[in-house]
């Protein structure tokens, strides 16, 4: 971590304030003896949300724009898709042309001549060829099934595309709500610090004014040690969550970033029954087994056309050792049919073959759909739960603020301990941290019930 941290570090210390620097290299070998790794981190931090070098905030929109464009998963998505669709075009029933040019010489041993032509031999020393020879199908059996399987492997492998593209939204904006959720906690965490050296003041004078224990400073010290460990554990979320992010969207990881908030949507429809609806006409991966069950009945239509007659244009231009026989150029042209009457079988297994393969993906769509069923009303569910969960964590949230009002005050006269102020204000850290969490389940639930729909497909137009 330090190689990486080092070089990152001397680029771009020249832009923090003198003033800033010595406060953290204070705060750095003082009395919080911070590892020196954990202190360049936050320098780095600062240095990310310096006004200096600030960048215009970028949305989750822009973030997934970005990432679909610059990502190397989405390179990697778009060049499977690419790979998949040259491998059909190898099955593009189009009825081009075939053209062969060979040319052959021979070496015969000695000379044969017919005794009334002399000049002509049958067979001579030495025979050379060249020869042209096109051949253009004319008719073929199954030409519309051929077509038919072309057309759904090229659909099916734009809908694997398609899958891997949404599957990359869906984690791009989780690490967005990450990097927000990471940036809140840092507030919180703040707030947090800012509280507990408060309350040193306070247990300070409560000590001088007689009403309190001297105990009672080193509760307090240690209430503000676990805020600064907080504080220093929610800014290197904040570093950790901005990496993943620029890794996302094909960034180096030590890239500036600064977002700009997303927008909440959390309010699921009354039943589920739209969602399924959605789901199962949208869905990117229902789609490609779709169109893989298309092109499987397709091949089945080959399979029993196999041995039925095709018809083709023959022509042929040959320059060749004159003979007796064959003159020195040559030309001709004619139509071929062909018709395999017995193929050893081989008819009947492809057959059965591919039936056995339309057998297979109506079992995985039916599969699928089921799957997908159950995806779409988990997700309803776990937006319904965590909306719930939402709500009662800003319940305990006020619940948490009144216990410690009470608390603190009743320390501040002399009423009270301060353990019980150290109680209640953990329980009002961990009501704090349990209502962002909250918060952010609750998008990330929301994410979840869009992907579940197959509202998370990338319009490649835009």
């Amino acid at each position: 971590m330090r190689n990486w941290i080092a070089p990152h570090f001397k680029r771009n210390l020249s832009i923090i304030p003198d003033r800033l620097k010595y406060n953290l290299l204070k705060r750095h070998a003082g009395m919080n003896r911070r590892p020196l790794t954990t202190t360049l981190m936050l320098m780095i931090l600062i240095i990310n949300a310096h006004p200096s070098i600030a960048q215009t905030p970028i949305t989750l929109e822009q973030a997934i724009r970005e990432a679909l464009l610059f990502s190397p998963r989405a390179k990697t998505a778009l060049w499977a898709r690419n790979a998949a669709l040259a491998d059909t075009d190898q099955e593009n029933p189009r009825a081009q042309p075939s053209i062969n040019i060979t040319a052959a010489g021979t070496e015969q041993g000695s000379i044969v001549h017919l005794p009334d032509l002399p000049d002509a031999p049958i067979l001579p020393e030495q025979y050379g060829k060249i020869e042209l020879a096109i051949v253009q199908p004319v008719y073929r059996a199954g030409l519309e099934a051929a077509r038919t399987r072309y057309s759904a492997d090229k659909d099916a492998a734009q809908a694997d595309y398609l899958k891997a593209l949404s599957d990359l939204e869906l984690t791009v904006a989780k690490a967005f709500l990450n990097v927000e959720k990471a940036e809140e906690g840092v507030k919180i965490a703040q707030e947090a610090v800012i509280e507990s050296q408060s309350y040193q003041t306070l247990v300070n004078k409560q000590i001088e004014s007689g009403t309190a224990r001297p105990v009672d400073a080193e509760t307090a010290r240690a209430q503000a040690a676990e805020a600064q460990y907080a504080l220093t554990k929610a800014e290197s979320s904040v570093i950790l969550a901005r990496f993943n992010l620029n890794r996302l969207m094909g960034k180096p990881l030590e890239d500036v970033l600064v977002i700009s908030p997303s927008s909440s949507r959390n309010d699921p429809p009354l039943t589920p029954d739209t969602a399924i609806r959605n789901a199962l006409k949208s869905r990117p991966e229902l789609r490609s087994l779709q169109d893989h069950l298309k092109a499987a009945e397709a091949g089945e239509s080959l399979a029993r056309l196999e041995t039925q007659p095709s018809l083709s244009f023959r022509g042929e231009l040959a320059e060749q050792s004159r003979t007796a026989l064959l003159p020195s150029h040559y030309a001709a042209a004619g139509l071929e049919l062909t018709w395999r009457l017995m193929d050893g079988g081989k008819r009947r297994q492809e057959i059965r073959s591919a039936k056995a393969q339309i057998e297979r993906v109506k079992a995985m769509i039916q599969d699928a759909q089921q799957g997908i069923k159950l995806e779409a009303l988990t997700d309803w569910q776990l937006l319904l739960d965590t909306r719930e969960m939402n709500n009662l964590a800003k319940i305990r949230l006020e619940a948490a603020k009144a216990t410690w009002r009470v608390a603190r005050k009743a320390y501040e006269v002399g009423q009270g301990t301060a353990l019980e102020e150290q109680a209640a204000a953990r329980e009002l850290r961990d009501a704090d941290s349990s209502l962002l969490q909250a918060k952010y389940a609750l998008q990330e639930a929301y994410l979840e019930y869009r992907y579940a729909q197959g509202d998370m497909i990338p319009n490649l137009q835009s």
